[in-house]
């Protein structure tokens, strides 16, 4: 168990059906998105995804519980369908009576340590333009994620996609997607 701000909890890969539940039953939970206007796929997207990374090779998720074992948080991450060493980043969520203490962040290092120990090239996070999505993209940019596009009116009207990427590679050739980084190299490992 970890501590912060008197709050105890513990990150772990989801390794089981019930927890692969447990998690698919907080991610549709009012205490977990501020934003509630779920598209179909995102809908259907949540009822797969967890069960998803027990059976495919290369799909993983963890979930975060409090110090009585219920789940306050879960990011998923997958290869991209090129299977070339980039992943995709799923669902960040962090409990609504736990935000803010940190636990965001320490699941982000705790899934950057487990990419890298997987020769992992860079992760790839979308996320929404909204205002209550605000606080995961200043998160992300700490995190030394950067922003590389925006789709107005990806999920509704008025509702658009960004996508943010953050490399795991340290060498800087020009192949290495840390080339194109503002704010310097956003390496990790």
């Amino acid at each position: 168990m970890k501590t912060v701000n008197d709050i105890q909890y513990s990150m772990n890969l989801v390794e089981s059906e019930r927890e692969a539940k447990e998690v698919t039953n907080f991610l549709r939970s009012a205490a977990s998105f501020d934003d509630r206007n779920f598209t179909p796929g995102e809908l259907e997207h949540m009822e797969l995804c967890i069960y998803e990374s027990l059976r495919e090779e290369n799909s993983y998720y963890w979930c975060v519980k409090n110090e009585t074992g219920q789940i306050i948080g879960a990011l998923g991450v997958k290869e991209n369908c090129q299977k070339s060493g980039g992943y995709i980043g799923d669902y960040c969520v962090i409990h609504r009576n736990y935000r803010k203490n940190g636990i965001a962040r320490a699941l982000h290092y705790k899934v950057f340590d487990f990419l890298c120990t997987l020769g992992a090239r860079y992760m790839l996070i979308e996320t929404c333009d909204m205002p209550c999505y605000l606080p995961v993209r200043k998160l992300l940019s700490e995190l030394g994620f950067y922003q590389i596009g925006h789709c107005p009116d990806y999920y509704f009207t008025g509702e658009g996609l960004v996508w943010y990427v953050k490399s795991f590679v340290k060498d800087g050739k020009a192949n290495n997607i840390t080339a194109q980084n503002p704010k310097g190299s956003g390496s990790y490992c």
